[in-house]
């Protein structure tokens, strides 16, 4: 026989079982706002039609939107940084390929307004523009009012895409004042926007660590190893704050850098305020100096040019760039010593051209040519 101490022990523990039970049946699901993800809505913001953001790539609009990108994008009339025409777009004017920024300050306006209101405003196609208006009407100077107009994204996007946007606006965007000073002066479109105190109140040495353990693997140690509008990815910040942190955050699409979804906004004045270091991140990569023919650009054209230029190769004819006959070839027909940036040797293998120099190669071969191109 059981003993009554075990048959109550049963009977609290079967009581328990239906109590739990009970209380998670009559848990709340989530609303749909709560269900919404920042991070998706973060890069909709950029491209919401993109792989990474999870959009439908068999949609028949897909060319629509691609031939005529800023017209849908959030960023083009809203800016990186939320402020429209009054923040860093403040000189962006429209072109037959891209509508005006918007006027309003999107950061301030979804403070003070609640997931339902924004919801209601983005699904409404009350003074919306329709996929079926034709873009090329649009003339700035003229035919411009319906092609300033939000698409309609009713016709676009789901609701549960349209909850991700308000997501993103209501929890993920930051607000750029805690990150920098912007000073914009003037009037859309013939304003001009510049930045001071990159990183403002943060932690250089806390924005070393994380560049270190983040950003350093792509980007090099100096932050140099790729160059965005020329710039080492310090010089880019600084020139241009107001777009980084959204890239930082929610990726760079089309490329291998995701996303930290994460980042708190200490975290993002830590790391600007390194990269407001213009010693340990410089502006460029700075050119090479002592620059060796023998052992610095022939290994160039070892590695990159000889399977065509060469005795064998079918452009042997024109240029055999082999060791032991590339500097007789080439100098002085292809260097240009008083426009060293003009010189063939150094054009020729970039662009659309089948074997292209690296960014570090192409500042080595122009190096040695302002250097003197000498068989060193």
């Amino acid at each position: 026989m059981k003993s009554q101490v075990g048959t109550k022990l049963i009977q609290w523990s079967l009581l328990s079982i239906i109590l739990i039970g009970c209380s998670h049946d009559n848990e709340e699901p989530p609303t749909p706002y709560e269900a919404a993800d920042a991070g998706i809505g973060g890069i909709m913001y950029d491209k919401y039609w993109s792989t990474e953001a999870g959009f439908d790539q068999t949609d028949p609009n897909i060319d629509l939107f691609d031939a005529n990108a800023d017209f849908f994008r959030c960023k083009q009339c809203h800016a990186w940084d939320g402020l429209g025409s009054g923040g860093s777009y403040i000189s962006r004017g429209p072109r037959d390929t891209r509508p005006k920024v918007a006027a309003l300050n999107l950061y301030d306006l979804v403070q003070d307004k609640s997931p339902e209101e924004l919801f209601a405003a983005m699904k409404s196609s009350d003074g919306r523009r329709s996929l079926s208006y034709d873009l090329s009407q649009y003339n700035p100077q003229g035919s411009s009012e319906e092609g300033d107009k939000m698409p309609d994204y009713s016709e676009i996007l789901t609701d549960r895409q349209l909850w991700d946007l308000v997501k993103f606006m209501k929890d993920g965007m930051f607000d750029v004042a805690e990150l920098y000073d912007g000073t914009y002066q003037g009037v859309y479109p013939l304003g001009q926007a510049s930045y001071s105190n990159i990183g403002k109140n943060g932690d250089a040495a806390a924005g070393d660590v994380f560049y270190a353990e983040n950003c350093a693997v792509c980007h090099g140690d100096d932050g140099t190893n790729i160059l965005l509008d020329e710039k080492g990815v310090g010089g880019f910040t600084r020139d241009k704050p107001y777009e980084v942190h959204h890239k930082v955050q929610y990726g760079q699409l089309g490329s291998s850098m995701a996303g930290e979804f994460d980042m708190t906004i200490d975290q993002m004045r830590n790391l600007y305020k390194a990269l407001a270091d213009e010693e340990k991140y410089p502006e460029t990569l700075p050119p090479p100096t002592g620059v060796s023919f023998a052992s610095d650009i022939q290994p160039i054209f070892s590695s990159k040019c000889i399977g065509c230029h060469s005795t064998s190769g079918a452009y042997g004819g024109i240029i055999n760039l082999e060791e032991g006959a590339s500097y007789d070839e080439i100098v002085p027909g292809r260097i240009n010593l008083t426009t060293p940036s003009s010189s063939l040797i150094y054009t020729k293998p970039q662009g659309s051209h089948p074997a292209t120099y690296s960014d570090p190669e192409a500042a080595a071969v122009l190096a040695w040519i302002e250097e003197g191109a000498q068989n060193n």
